[in-house]
């Protein structure tokens, strides 16, 4: 048997009878895997007429969004609820509702009634504006209850909605909650 692998490395005379034994020898001794020893072997040229190939353009990455840590998180949701509850008050009547049961309301005068807040949410769907998740149809005010803190709460229903909201003083201030939204 001939030994007809040699180890490529400089100053290296070691010899094999097989690929696998090369290779082995230059992982273990050396620590990387050999050059491969390419036996050139005379291609017969074939006469092809040449084609140019079809560049294809790469659609551009849209850059992805950045993740938030949890302090940054929290930092910009303090904010963004900060902004929303001062507009919330500059909107706020001053006084106590004046609507009474058996009132009709059509969903504008709802939304007048009781603000159109922002950034709420009903059922599964995010709501962007309370005036969104309301339904163009007439609500009936079907139960208003006194509290003892001088609080009321409302109820209005429309064939498919139900509505509830609370209004009250706190600290010599009128206050609005924002509306409940349930699906019937």
């Amino acid at each position: 048997m001939k030994e007809e692998y040699k180890c490529p490395i400089d100053g290296c005379d070691s010899s094999f009878f097989t690929e696998v034994g090369l290779n082995f020898h230059v992982k273990t001794k050396h620590g990387e895997l050999p050059k491969p020893v390419v036996k050139s072997i005379p291609k017969k040229e074939k006469l092809t007429p040449k084609v140019e190939k079809v560049v294809k353009e790469k659609p551009k990455k849209e850059e992805k969004e950045k993740r938030l840590s949890v302090t940054e998180y929290e930092k910009q949701t303090k904010e963004k609820s900060g902004k929303l509850w001062k507009k919330r008050l500059k909107s706020m009547r001053k006084s106590m509702s004046v609507v009474k049961v058996g009132d009709k309301l059509t969903r504008a005068e709802l939304v007048k009634l009781v603000g159109d807040s922002e950034g709420i949410s009903h059922g599964d769907e995010p709501v962007k504006r309370f005036s969104d998740g309301v339904r163009k149809q007439k609500f009936t005010i079907t139960k208003v209850k006194e509290m003892k803190n001088d609080w009321k709460v409302f109820h209005a229903e429309s064939p498919s909605q139900r509505l509830v909201w609370k209004e009250g003083p706190i600290k010599g201030k009128h206050f609005v909650t924002i509306p409940i939204i349930v699906k019937k």
